[in-house]
């Protein structure tokens, strides 16, 4: 079976659909909001990123064992597919010329 790639309307509306279904209960929100951190840190401190301080890295991690976070495999199958190299056939330029003397709002 061929996989297609998905646009960024289909990767969210399907991600929608999941968070309601399969919430484990703990979120990287919630450990977030619990280290005193933003979700993104959350993110690449769980995923051991350089650009985390260890000390960071370390109370991330200990929150996120201590509420027994475990990450949705279905959301990060998704999330891996939908971060690949956008297909560079689809990439575009645009621009406006604009024929007007002043600039319409």
């Amino acid at each position: 079976m061929r996989s297609r790639r998905i646009t960024y309307r289909e990767g969210v509306a399907c991600l929608q659909k999941l968070s309601r279904f399969t919430f484990t209960g703990v979120s990287t929100r919630r450990i977030a909001q619990l280290a005193g951190v933003s979700p993104t840190t959350v993110s690449l401190a769980l995923h051991n990123s350089p650009k985390i301080p260890a000390e960071t890295k370390q109370r991330v991690i200990k929150i996120a064992r201590r509420l027994g976070y475990r990450p949705n495999a279905r959301v990060a199958e998704l999330m891996a597919h939908m971060r690949l190299k956008r297909d560079p056939q689809r990439e575009a330029c645009f621009g406006v010329i604009s024929f007007y003397d002043n600039p319409r709002p």
